[in-house]
């Protein structure tokens, strides 16, 4: 399926010479999810002595800091409203000049080992949370700067909430009642839809006590963070 999606390509033969570096992997199973088995890869992994993928790139910002904005955000109207972006990695390309160093090895049906690598951010390299980032923040801002051009599905309003509203691929904001509610999340979407997002798992929350959804977003900051 990602070679379908060109989320991979395979790795012709006359570019084996080439300097790259290969992520080792391993099978994740969700008895309970859409997709039961799915590939989990680490970039952290490293021989003796030498430094691993993740050591040569720079992370960016420290993302967990936006989580007490966000907290007084949510609280702040009466109902909350969470969200995430589907494979939001997966719709962010990785420069040709880049994919080298995203391999991987693939047993094919008859045992033959296969070489691929990868056209998106992976998930698992410690610099794919502030480049999804930057991406969101970067078609965010040309938004911004249409909106008022006639035709455009979406309000100057509905783009500043989401700019303070996003932590990695999950949103978390609040509003009023619920006519601002259905215009927030109409917009959203053909917002993002712009950039090939998908904003999906629309959640209302009406009462919940600021200490537990707290203990949420460290929790989510926590376990993409170990992901990496």
């Amino acid at each position: 399926m990602w070679l379908e999606e060109s989320i991979i390509e395979q790795v012709p033969m006359s570019e084996n010479v080439k300097s790259a570096h290969y992520l080792p992997h391993r099978p994740v199973i969700k008895n309970s999810a859409t997709t039961k088995i799915r590939p989990v890869f680490d970039a952290s992994s490293r021989e003796k002595n030498q430094p691993s993928l993740n050591h040569c790139l720079e992370k960016g910002l420290n993302l967990i800091e936006l989580i007490p904005s966000i907290l007084l955000r949510f609280r702040e109207q009466k109902i909350g409203i969470i969200s995430d972006i589907r494979k939001a990695f997966l719709q962010i390309g990785v420069h040709r000049d880049d994919r080298d160093f995203l391999r991987f090895l693939w047993y094919d049906d008859s045992g033959k080992i296969i070489m691929y690598r990868h056209r998106r951010v992976v998930f698992g390299v410690c610099s794919s949370p502030f480049l999804l980032g930057a991406t969101i923040d970067f078609h965010l801002s040309e938004s911004l700067r249409k909106c008022d051009t006639p035709g455009i599905l979406y309000g100057r309003q509905t783009i500043e909430k989401l700019m303070k509203s996003l932590y990695v691929d999950n949103c978390f904001t609040s509003v009023n009642n619920e006519a601002e509610l259905e215009q927030f999340v109409r917009e959203s979407n053909f917002l993002m839809q712009d950039a090939k997002f998908d904003l999906r798992g629309w959640g209302l929350l009406t009462h919940l006590h600021p200490l537990l959804f707290y203990l949420y977003l460290v929790y989510i900051g926590i376990r993409k963070k170990m992901s990496l």
